[in-house]
């Protein structure tokens, strides 16, 4: 146990608590000056000189160090041993050092770190005073376990502090949707495939990169404690709730509109809702959303029951997404896109470099099923102007206006660019319980 000493002591250790030394961590109070404390901080064994401060008696305050700190002594021979505090008695601190040895060490024979991070780590190294093989193989493995895992999730770190289970399926949507600079999409599984899952993951990285982040769940008023409860105990967004983040009733008009105007993010469940115009409520809901979706950087539509079958209301979900793209009032070129789509997908798949010479019958056909998209004309008719050269494959003039008209196309004709949509058949064995009917034969007595 502690030697303990009875005379009264003048220095020790201590914090500072004045701005910016606040956070210096713990230094050592080694005399006084002109009616001022003089405050050392050390940085490691081998650095530099320590650094002193001179500080008024009133922005100090003692400090005990708290058991397993880390101390630092010099031994007989100069050199420096590394130990952990396990009793600290004022004057005398008890001590353990490597192979189990316990002391009693004199307080001013130790020296503690202060709180900023080693600048350079070689004088530490060259005094030879890390950790003991013991430790610094135990934190490997820890930190060994940790990169595989961060690794595994890609970088997304709210895989990684979410209590859920996430499958392949998932995480490739979550990936798609936070390697997009553009976060809007339209998540459309078929039920029971964990779509609320990857929206609240999108949702939860969200908040851990921005320190400023506010969201808003906008959800039929049956799921607001479902996605209350999934959100805090799932996800760890409990302390946001109700002060950065809002699930709020699509019903609930009046608190929605005081919340949706500091939102970065919006999150719709049920969105096919949206689409309905048959009610005043519901035409008010739109306009509200409409009115301030083109401001969000992040929109996330959630539907197991996607509009695919009515263009009208599929359009208004999909100008949600994009109004530029999908204008409401061009209905009717939206149906011709939904007709021609077949035509998009076979073309693309041909603009390719290595189809330089067969490229203008698909060209053609893109002229004649869309010529009133001027812009579209234009990229085609610059494509076509760099033929006339006879490129190769290589040519940097044929590449930019290939990729240009390739771009154009995906962006305004494939209406699935910003709708990801997993569907039971393809992952049945990630809902064995949902696996549908079997017939049985059964032929009644009698």
């Amino acid at each position: 146990m502690i030697k303990r000493r009875s005379s009264p002591f003048l220095c020790g250790f201590v914090r500072v608590l004045s701005v910016p030394f606040s956070d210096w961590g713990i230094g050592e109070l080694v005399g006084f000056v002109g009616g001022k404390a003089e405050v050392q901080f050390f940085d490691a064994p081998g650095a530099q000189l320590p650094t002193k401060l001179e500080i008024d008696l009133t922005a100090i305050e003692r400090v005990s160090l708290p058991a397993q700190t880390r101390i630092y002594r010099r031994a007989t021979g100069g050199r420096w041993q590394v130990g952990r505090i396990l009793e600290d008695g004022g004057q005398v601190v008890f001590v353990q050092f490597p192979n189990g040895e316990t002391v009693n060490v004199e307080a001013n024979e130790i020296q503690v770190r202060w709180s900023k991070p080693l600048v350079d780590p070689l004088p530490l190294l060259t005094a030879e005073a890390t950790e003991t093989p013991l430790l610094a193989d135990a934190r490997a493995e820890f930190m060994q376990a940790v990169a595989r895992q961060h690794h595994a999730a890609a970088g997304v770190s709210a895989v990684l502090c979410s209590s859920v289970d996430l499958v392949d399926y998932q995480f490739d949507v979550v990936r798609r949707i936070l390697t997009d600079p553009i976060q809007r999409y339209l998540l459309a599984d078929e039920v029971g495939l964990g779509k609320t899952i990857e929206a609240a993951i999108v949702l939860r990285q969200y908040f851990i990169d921005d320190a400023t982040a506010r969201a808003v769940v906008i959800v039929p008023p049956a799921l607001v404690y479902q996605w209350r409860r999934e959100l805090s105990v799932r996800f760890g967004l409990g302390n946001e709730l109700d002060d950065t983040l809002h699930v709020v009733a699509n019903d609930d008009i009046d608190r929605l509109m005081k919340v949706i105007r500091s939102a970065g993010m919006l999150v719709v469940d049920e969105a096919h809702h949206l689409s309905r115009q048959s009610t005043a409520q519901q035409r008010q809901l739109y306009d509200l959303l409409e009115s301030h979706a083109r401001g969000v950087q992040r929109l996330l539509l959630l539907s197991a029951a996607p509009v695919l079958r009515n263009a009208e209301e599929f359009l208004r979900v999909l100008h949600l997404l994009d109004p530029v793209v999908f204008p409401l009032e061009d209905l009717e070129g939206f149906k011709r896109r939904i007709a021609s789509r077949q035509v998009v997908a076979e073309v693309v798949s041909t603009l390719v470099p290595e189809n330089v010479w067969g490229l203008e019958p698909d060209l053609e056909r893109l002229m004649e099923n869309y010529p009133d998209d001027h812009l579209l004309v234009a990229k085609v008719g610059a494509l076509q102007q760099v033929l006339t050269t006879f490129p190769d494959e290589e040519n940097e003039q044929f590449l930019a206006a290939l990729d240009d008209l390739k771009t154009h196309l995906v962006e305004s004709y494939r209406l699935h660019r910003r709708l990801l949509r997993n569907r039971r058949a393809a992952v049945s064995w990630a809902t064995p319980r949902r696996a549908g009917m079997r017939p049985v034969a059964f032929t009644g007595r009698g």
